[in-house]
């Protein structure tokens, strides 16, 4: 966890992967005398401040602003959600505005949009590439440094528990000088290696160091460690596995919800 005076350096180091579900997303225009927002996710009109703000952040003028987003993985779960929610209102506003703004320039504001509404530290920058990511220094173009890996890989998901608060944790001084000691040394291991077996190899170490495995997350990683390869997604109570796709399922049904994925290497993406 990188915090800055300025949201676009503000950020975290660490490794990742975009996965192909993710945050779909719909936005209608109409000129107006103010500026108004209206968020519906999955149908139902929410606050989405992440959202909120990339959108305040993006408009020139006045518009009335109607976003429709399709959440395909759950909130509150490490999956990256806010983030995603954010940049692809921006890519779609952009878009039915005829690209008036640069790629890059989107990705800063999603990111900066995330930073202040304290949803995340770094998931923009990385869903825009896609594959596995590795976030060497912290921040949004061009302060940030990312490297992408591309990766061909099916991703077993298991959701465990309610939903977390990143606030809440990104808030707290003794976690985040746990994370970032424990991470840092992560990072630097993790850098020459660049590999899928050292990646779950050392996020799960990571999970252990900051003691931020619950003991339901240390029995679903068990389990599922028998079939393949497991880890924690952070920040959330969910884990991420591959290996054996239909064991994995099984595996990790036992605790709560199942999604299956890819790896998406493309990014995101105006369809």
């Amino acid at each position: 966890m990188c915090p800055d005076e300025d949201p676009l350096r503000a950020g975290s180091r660490g490794a990742g992967l975009s996965l192909t579900r993710g945050v779909e997303t719909r936005v209608r225009i109409e000129e107006a005398a103010e500026a108004r927002v209206t968020v519906r996710l999955d149908g139902r009109e929410e606050s989405a401040e992440t959202t909120q703000r990339a959108v305040e952040l993006y408009l020139e003028e006045p518009l009335e602003v109607r976003v429709d987003s399709t959440l395909q993985l759950p909130v509150g779960q490490g999956f990256g959600m806010s983030g995603a929610g954010a940049l692809s209102t921006l890519l779609a506003l952009n878009a039915a505005q005829g690209q008036p703004h640069g790629r890059d320039e989107l990705i800063g504001l999603a990111h900066r949009a995330e930073v202040e509404a304290k949803t995340g530290l770094g998931d923009v920058y990385p869903q825009a590439l896609g594959g596995l990511d590795i976030r060497e220094k912290p921040g949004a173009p061009p302060h940030g440094l990312v490297h992408r890996i591309p990766l061909e890989a099916e991703v077993v998901l298991g959701v465990l528990g309610p939903p977390t608060y990143t606030k809440d944790i990104l808030d707290n001084p003794m976690i985040r000088r746990s994370v970032n000691g424990v991470g840092e040394r992560m990072v630097g291991r993790f850098l020459p290696r660049r590999d899928l077996e050292s990646f779950f190899r050392l996020s799960w170490l990571f999970a252990r160091q900051t003691l931020m495995a619950t003991s339901e997350i240390q029995a679903a990683v068990m389990r599922a460690s028998l079939y393949g390869q497991a880890s924690m997604v952070f920040l959330g109570n969910s884990v991420f596995a591959i290996g054996q796709t239909g064991r994995l399922r099984e595996a990790l049904a036992e605790a709560g919800d199942v999604y299956v994925v890819g790896v998406d290497n493309r990014g995101a993406r105006v369809l």
